[in-house]
């Protein structure tokens, strides 16, 4: 009798061992598995932030002559820009909403200078500070007011110098922060979650009212 109860325990001990090893293994691949496909996040990411960090080397050029930032002293380049931003913008998903921020903030600011400069219209720099003014006066509550006194051309550029470098100073400021947290994947999904859902459905809604306004 001794020896069916010392071979059931042993049964028993196996199928237990067994069991705990199945699950063991079970972890050891999902975890595994989270590892491979975080890799493959952070992957996506340092490509979009290589896309960034060559754009603002690109943007972070001074001209010694005018004493100004080459883009700023040169409008009409801005045009070069375009495939740069583009390049960035696409891919979004894998950016931080304060990188993204940013950087639909500078591109519509150069954008709105240059039409400025070739219409020499200031309400479009204007209608820029309206579409922006929380961002801009989270850089600089003074700025609105300095620029609605500027009068002349020399006053304007200035201003949107001003900026344009405040703007570079805080990508790059961004840039430590998110590389600092690259590793962070679950977050990071988390705060872009927030982020679609907080802003994408004006995106939504102005493309939809811009269709409509088309067709009649």
């Amino acid at each position: 009798m001794d020896w069916i109860v010392t071979h059931l325990e042993s049964i028993i001990g196996m199928l237990v061992t067994g069991v705990v090893s199945i699950f063991a293994m079970h972890k050891a691949n999902n975890q595994n598995y989270q590892l491979a496909f975080y890799q493959k996040v952070i992957d996506k990411r340092l490509k979009a932030y290589e896309l960034v960090e060559e754009l603002l080397e690109k943007l972070d050029i001074f001209d010694a002559t005018t004493e100004r930032i080459y883009y700023i002293s040169h409008p009409i380049l801005i045009r070069d820009l375009i495939p740069y931003f583009f390049s960035v913008m696409k891919m979004r998903i894998w950016l931080s909403k304060d990188i993204f921020d940013y950087l639909n903030l500078l591109n519509s600011l150069l954008v709105s200078y240059l039409y400025y400069i070739n219409r020499n219209e200031k309400d479009k720099l204007i209608v820029f500070l309206e579409d922006f003014r929380e961002l801009i006066t989270s850089l600089d509550s003074k700025f609105e007011k300095a620029f609605r006194k500027a009068d002349n051309d020399e006053a304007i550029q200035l201003l949107v110098q001003h900026i344009f470098l405040l703007l570079i100073q805080q990508l790059q400021l961004s840039l430590i922060e998110d590389y600092s947290n690259l590793h962070k994947a679950p977050k990071f999904f988390k705060c872009q979650r927030k982020a679609y859902l907080k802003n994408d459905h004006r995106e939504i809604k102005i493309k939809l009212s811009n269709k409509d306004s088309d067709k009649t």
